[in-house]
């Protein structure tokens, strides 16, 4: 005689399937329509993403609230993440099909900065892949595009502060988020040029 899945309450099915991990999960959801409807549940979609490890946690932008996604959301990215992490680190981890070299350096062609930029201090990649911020060390901050390798633009703050008659400064550091329009935010900490103030 068959086993009535649906004998058993769906509470229970619940608890079962918290204790479970993610591959049982999803076997639990291919099972019959009774099992699906029980591990579609937002609570325990967040377990899986609590129990993500630190490297393979999804890097979700500020503006997306964890409490806002539904279930599907939830398990559209755990599922993703553990399929990354079993794709770097399974039996056969997948190997770069296409490397990327950009030809990063001093785009001084009118002789505006001054010199050679020197070395690179910080680099971050924007979300997308398909721009790099890169900090010098003589304090300018570049926006290259990865696809052709060009300077998009060069940010100076020794000719901007200047110009509005301020302390010259030099950028530190800086910082990027994505927001919910797809714009991208930036800060540059900066602090001025003699060392003897405080940062702005």
């Amino acid at each position: 005689m068959p086993f009535d899945v649906s004998a058993v309450p769906g509470d229970i099915w619940f608890e079962i399937a918290s204790f479970s991990d993610l591959k049982e999960i999803l076997s639990l959801e291919a099972t019959c329509k009774f099992l699906c409807e029980v591990v579609s549940n937002k609570l325990l979609w967040l377990k899986c993403l609590h129990a993500l490890d630190q490297d393979h946690a999804p890097d979700l932008p500020r503006h997306v609230s964890i409490s806002d996604l539904t279930w599907k959301e939830l398990r559209t990215i755990v599922v993703r993440s553990q399929r990354r992490r079993f794709n770097c680190t399974g039996p056969n981890p997948l190997q770069a099909k296409r490397e990327t070299t950009i030809h990063i350096g001093s785009v001084n062609s009118d002789g505006t900065l001054g010199g050679p930029l020197g070395y690179v201090r910080d680099m971050g990649l924007l979300p997308g892949g398909t721009l790099l911020l890169v900090l010098w060390s003589e304090s300018y901050l570049q926006c290259w595009t990865v696809p052709s390798g060009e300077c998009l633009w060069t940010y100076r703050p020794h000719a901007s502060s200047e110009a509005q008659g301020m302390q010259p400064l030099n950028v530190c550091s800086f910082a990027y988020d994505m927001q919910a329009d797809d714009d991208v935010r930036m800060l540059v900490v900066g602090e001025p040029a003699d060392g003897h103030a405080g940062r702005r």
